[in-house]
């Protein structure tokens, strides 16, 4: 399953081209869920092994369940901003168990957070940060970041090569 792109800040070191003088700055409501639409539809193309739960359909199964109180966008995933995670615990493991029980999914893809990174000339790229987990052991099989291409702006092309970079890596 796919969960949706979280608000948090994550972690994410300047590449040697970044513009340290302009700020890194987080995408907006609006930009995460178009993030979102984008993953989907990339983890979709040419996913012949892997049948990908899309985020729209995980919040649709959560939904049918609001005595859980879970919240899908705002998940406690600080532990991956501070450090390297190999499992998780309570309350991120008990919160994925029960999102993995209700959309019948065992791995979850987690991105944590997205940060658009200012580079020297102009433009810049968008940095998203995701883990991959077994929602059943609480087990973190990958935790990386992605990045976009270089563009001008956070506009509809960054965010499609975003999803099309963590398509490639996770495939």
């Amino acid at each position: 399953m796919v969960l949706p792109v979280q608000s948090a800040t994550p972690m994410v070191a300047p590449p040697a081209n970044a513009d340290t003088t302009r700020r890194a700055t987080t995408l907006s409501a609006d930009q995460l869920g178009a993030l979102d639409a984008e993953i989907a539809f990339w983890l979709g193309e040419g996913a012949s092994r892997v049948k990908w739960v899309p985020s729209s359909a995980v919040e649709k199964a959560v939904q049918r369940a609001p005595t859980m109180k879970l919240q899908l966008r705002d998940l406690p995933v600080r532990d991956f901003i501070r450090s390297r995670v190999e499992s998780i615990g309570d309350p991120l493991y008990g919160d994925l168990r029960s999102i993995g029980l209700l959309a019948d999914a065992r791995i979850a893809l987690l991105p944590i957070g997205a940060l658009w990174i200012p580079e020297t000339g102009g433009g810049g790229r968008i940095h998203l940060a995701v883990a991959l987990i077994d929602t059943m052991g609480g087990r973190v099989f990958w935790q990386g970041v992605v990045a976009s291409a270089a563009a001008a702006s956070i506009d509809a092309a960054a965010l499609a090569s975003t999803a099309q970079a963590l398509a490639q890596q996770i495939r």
